[in-house]
């Protein structure tokens, strides 16, 4: 029952830890030993995460759907693929300012080492952008931009092309530019984002994973985290596979996007006026490359981590086979087939369990009809210009 399922929670935890080293869990009880919050990171994802992933994590939250109306945290990292790397899970009664802060804590505690440029990016609430602030003082918060005016950002890399739509946003719309200036241009425009935001605009990798986890939101608290563990093994399995099966320089996603930057780029012309100085000539407007300082004008370089169409051409002057070199590790093969290296252990079946004496009591929390702040129905209408994808976290 959901209730002995609570009871269970700290036997199952522990036994989780026994089978997959450096896995951290926290429970919260009150002063009545009923549960408040719970937390989980496997060892294994943490490890993925400091040393072969870029330092961005995404942050979504979503209802449970059971007798026990609570709340899902979920934190989220993405690969030298772009596949989705579940970094955090967490269980608590609601959706508020504490709940967020508390995760973000024990979050924090999981990541040392990988704090520096941390770029983090969630949806517009307030109780999560007010807990990242208090967390995370030094990371860049990026609010999805989903909601926000898809053709804003995405094409415009240049301060100037920003700037020329935006004014034109001004004259057209000035309520809508004005409430976008109070937002801040630097949470939602990539130009104006202070830190490194990979490209990623959304947070949609994370509710992809709530989309996919919506019927294991009915079940008990110890059989939802067991259904967390199950896929989070075999996203490993799978991922580990495929990596290993590709032999090239570069993951298939940074071939797929180089490709079509070569492709793209095939016509324009390179004037080199210095030894490490190239100005490239595009379809619409000059750009140029400084092989000395590694970045580009066009602004693709730096915001992507891979090789610009830009930059693609003026290794084709200098008959060089590629720019792969030029691209971030996270996008080399070897990097990547590292990130799976590891085997994600499930806890077995409760007779294999061990039977520690010194575990903390946890009874079912109160029962709440329905959470604050978010709506009881978790199905989004998809923006204008967004594309159907394949409901997958690979």
């Amino acid at each position: 029952t959901p209730e002995e399922s609570f009871a269970e929670l700290p036997l199952y935890c522990h036994n989780l830890k026994v089978k997959n080293p450096g896995t951290i869990t926290h429970i919260e009880t009150d002063d009545q030993d009923r549960f408040e919050i719970f937390f989980l990171a496997v060892g294994a994802a943490i490890r993925t995460f400091v040393s072969h992933i870029r330092p961005l994590i995404i942050i979504d939250g979503a209802h449970l759907k059971g007798e026990f109306l609570g709340t899902m945290y979920l934190a989220v990292a993405m690969d030298g693929n772009n596949q989705i790397l579940p970094l955090a899970y967490g269980v608590g009664k609601s959706e508020t300012f504490r709940s967020w802060d508390w995760f973000f804590r024990k979050l924090k505690e999981c990541i040392i080492g990988k704090q520096d440029n941390l770029t983090i990016i969630s949806d517009g609430a307030v109780s999560i952008a007010s807990a990242i602030n208090n967390v995370f003082p030094n990371a860049f918060h990026g609010r999805c931009s989903r909601h926000l005016l898809m053709n804003l950002r995405e094409k415009c890399p240049r301060f100037i092309n920003f700037e020329e739509r935006f004014n034109t946003l001004r004259n057209w719309l000035p309520s809508v530019a004005n409430k976008l200036d109070m937002i801040g241009l630097e949470k939602w425009a990539r130009v104006h984002f202070p830190g490194m935001r990979y490209n990623y605009m959304t947070s949609n990798s994370a509710e992809s994973v709530n989309a996919l986890s919506r019927h294991s939101r009915k079940l008990s608290i110890c059989m939802m985290i067991n259904w967390f563990i199950k896929s989070l093994q075999q996203w490993y399995f799978d991922h580990r596979q495929t990596a290993d099966e590709h032999k090239h320089e570069l993951t298939p996603w940074a071939e797929a996007k180089l490709a079509q930057r070569i492709a793209k780029s095939s016509t324009w012309t390179v004037r080199p006026p210095a030894n490490y100085l190239y100005n490239v000539v595009d379809y619409y407007k000059n750009a140029t490359i400084n092989l000395n300082t590694r970045t580009c004008s066009c602004g693709q370089w730096k915001l992507s981590g891979l090789p610009c169409g830009h930059l693609i051409a003026v290794m084709r002057h200098l008959r060089q086979s590629s720019a792969n070199q030029f691209a971030f590790l996270c996008f080399k093969t070897s990097v990547w087939r590292a990130s799976y290296k590891e085997i994600i252990y499930d806890v077995g079946h409760p007779s294999e369990w061990e039977q520690p004496d010194d575990l903390i009591i946890v009874l079912p929390p109160l029962m709440y009809k329905c959470p604050p702040e978010r709506p009881r129905n978790r199905d989004r209408f998809r923006s204008k210009g967004e594309q159907i994808k394949q409901k997958s976290c690979t």
